[in-house]
């Protein structure tokens, strides 16, 4: 990402999806570390949406899918989102 931001700067639109699952405070020492490197950087809390989802899964493989089908759909929510982007 910052390579491409150097080469196209502001153009570049980069998503961090907070699922609610990292270290406490590891989502805003992330965002403060891509600010530092002047990244445009949109941050979703989709914390809560994850929660749900895997409330009650206890098995480690059905989470891991869960959580990976999670981030592409809020990633492309949050895509679809922006306007004049082809």
């Amino acid at each position: 990402a910052t390579l491409i931001s150097r080469a196209i700067g502001e153009r570049l639109f980069c998503i961090f999806v907070d699922n609610g699952l990292l270290r406490k405070g590891e989502a805003e020492q992330v965002m403060a570390g891509y600010r530092h490197l002047g990244l445009n950087v949109k941050v979703v809390d989709a914390s809560q949406r994850f929660y749900a989802e895997l409330n009650g899964v206890t098995d480690p493989e059905r989470k891991r899918k869960i959580i990976g089908k999670g981030f592409i759909d809020v990633f492309l929510e949050q895509a679809e989102s922006l306007t004049g982007i082809q």
